[in-house]
């Protein structure tokens, strides 16, 4: 894929100016994150999207 590569091309660079506009830091932060099912993910603690309510296959 043309974009991941691009993607991978500015990664590898370390300058940010190559990406484009970023949204301003002011009340931006990290809240959570949630992995594709898998066993490793289990072992490993992770949440994963099942346990998302909102990526649950049986909600609206």
């Amino acid at each position: 894929d043309e974009r991941a590569d691009r993607l991978k091309d500015i990664l590898i660079s370390r300058d940010r100016t190559r990406a484009g506009k970023t949204a301003p830091p002011q009340g931006l932060y990290f809240r959570a994150a949630y992995y594709p099912e898998s066993p490793e993910m289990e072992r490993a603690g992770l949440k994963t999207l099942a346990r998302y309510p909102r990526f649950r296959s049986n909600s609206v």
